[in-house]
């Protein structure tokens, strides 16, 4: 029998063991696919059980509302949450989601460099902050330090593929 709500496990969220919570993320992610307009209404529990760092599935939130905020078309959203989600947003998967997030992770690394570049340039400092005064962007944040990560990864993939002319392109936007 095939589920047409999502709104159980939804209300699983509020549930005070951690375990009926993370069972609710497990399944909430394989069916936000169907079912994202639905979660969407409760993507602030979602971020708020990403947030807690005592509850020891905060990565499964991140993805969960990774994959929320990708369907929404909130691309900055997607893109923070997928990187906070760390090893379970897998790049390997062949999904157009992964594929969105990924560019978007290009783009980000590409705006944020050559914003750092204009910054050296004129003398002032962007090392606290991105352009629009963000810190979760900053040189040194950890968002900053996966998003990296992620650029890094797509390098050794294009290598790996022998796509050398893509690996360039990115290289010379990037500087």
């Amino acid at each position: 029998m095939a589920l047409t709500s999502a709104a159980g496990l939804v209300s699983l969220l509020d549930d005070k063991g951690p375990d009926v919570k993370a069972f609710a993320l497990r399944r909430l992610d394989d069916l936000v696919d169907e079912f994202w307009a639905e979660i969407s209404e409760s993507v602030n529990k979602i971020e708020i059980l990403h947030e807690d760092v005592n509850f020891g599935h905060n990565k499964l939130a991140a993805i969960l509302a990774s994959k929320v905020y990708y369907h929404l078309a909130e691309y900055e959203d997607a893109l923070h949450f997928a990187l906070c989600a760390e090893e379970l947003f897998d790049l390997n998967s062949q999904s157009e989601f992964v594929e969105t997030i990924i560019s978007k992770c290009i783009d980000k690394y590409t705006e944020l460099r050559v914003a750092q570049d204009h910054a050296l340039e004129s003398g002032s400092s962007l090392s606290r902050q991105d352009s629009t005064g963000d810190r979760t962007w900053a040189p040194n944040s950890p968002t900053y330090k996966r998003l990296e990560h992620v650029v890094n990864r797509m390098f050794d993939r294009c290598f790996e593929h022998k796509q050398y002319r893509q690996a360039l392109g990115i290289a010379i936007e990037t500087r």
